[in-house]
C-alpha cells in the first residue's frame, strides 16, 4: 500500500512539474504576463514542494530494498523543483524590473513629477532649499578654485 501511495504522489509531482514548466515557458514568451499567471505558477510550485516533502516522509517508511529506487526518483523531482523555482524567481524579477522601467519611462515621457507640492509654502521652501544647495556648491567651487590658484602660485615660485 505504501508503494502505491508513493507512486500516486510521485505521479502528481511529475504532473505539477510539467505544468509549471509549461506555464514558465508561456510567461517567458510573454504569452501570459499577468499577475494571475505568476500566482498560478507560484501555487503549483508550492504544491510541488509539498509533494516532495510528503514523498521524502514516505521514503523513510519504505523498506530498505525499495528505498534506493525511490530515493533517486524523489531526488530527481526535488532537483526539478529547485530548477523550476529558480527559473520562476528569475522570470518574476525580470518582469517586475521591466514593469518598473516602463513606468519610469512613461513618467519621464509624460512629464509627470514624483510628487507635486501641496501649497505655496512648500513651493517657496523647495525653492529656498534649492538656492541654498546651489549657494553651497558655489562656495565649494570658489574654495577649490582658491586652493588651485595658490598651488599654481607656489609651483610658479618654485620654478623661478
Amino acid at each position: 500500500k505504501l508503494c502505491f501511495v508513493m507512486f500516486e504522489k510521485y505521479t502528481e509531482a511529475r504532473k505539477f512539474s510539467i505544468e509549471v514548466e509549461k506555464n514558465l515557458k508561456a510567461i517567458e514568451n510573454n504569452a501570459e504576463s499577468q499577475a494571475g499567471s505568476f500566482q498560478r505558477c507560484r501555487n503549483d510550485l508550492d504544491r510541488l514542494r509539498t509533494y516532495t516533502h510528503e514523498l521524502d516522509t514516505l521514503l523513510n517508511q519504505e523498506s530498505t530494498s525499495k528505498r534506493n529506487i525511490w530515493k533517486r526518483k524523489i531526488d530527481t523531482v526535488f532537483e526539478e523543483y529547485e530548477t523550476l523555482n529558480n527559473s520562476f524567481q528569475k522570470i518574476f524579477e525580470a518582469t517586475e524590473k521591466k514593469k518598473r522601467e516602463e513606468q519610469a519611462r512613461n513618467d519621464l515621457l509624460s512629464g509627470t513629477r514624483q510628487r507635486k507640492p501641496d501649497s505655496q509654502f512648500e513651493i517657496h521652501k523647495n525653492e529656498a532649499d534649492s538656492l541654498s544647495r546651489s549657494q553651497h556648491a558655489v562656495v565649494e567651487m570658489l574654495e577649490r578654485g582658491g586652493e588651485i590658484l595658490s598651488t599654481l602660485s607656489l609651483q610658479r615660485e618654485q620654478l623661478q
